[in-house]
């Protein structure tokens, strides 16, 4: 779900920009989403290819960078709101729960050995 409300945020910049535009520092915010999108993708692209190639260390790693990772998918878990043109407000609040979620279902995953190949799991 992230990746697919990183992609949706990225396809409507004009609107998010434009959502953005009577905060203070709009351009600073509109900024950073855009950075934390696109680095996002690649971290999740990471993290899926980690755990469908079983990658040795993979929970480790996936570990090390949680506690990051848990802030900006908190953040990004408001990201629903930022579609309410393309989506309505209940179902980005439905999805705003599971994004939510998501992080700490996660990481329980990659501790009970989600992802391992062999006498770890």
């Amino acid at each position: 779900m992230y990746l697919s409300f990183y992609v949706g945020a990225l396809a409507n910049l004009g609107e998010i920009q434009e959502l953005f535009s009577p905060l203070p520092h709009s351009t600073l915010i509109f900024t950073v989403l855009i950075a934390t999108a696109t680095i996002l993708i690649a971290v999740r692209a990471f993290i899926l290819t980690a755990v469908l190639f079983h990658a040795p260390g993979a929970k480790n790693k996936l570990l090390k960078i949680w506690p990051i990772l848990l802030l900006f998918d908190e953040l990004w878990a408001l990201s629903p709101f930022l579609l309410l043109h393309h989506i309505n407000f209940g179902f980005a609040l439905a999805c705003t729960a599971l994004l939510v979620y998501s992080p700490f279902a996660q990481r329980s995953l990659v501790l009970m050995g989600a992802g391992t190949a062999g006498p770890e799991r």
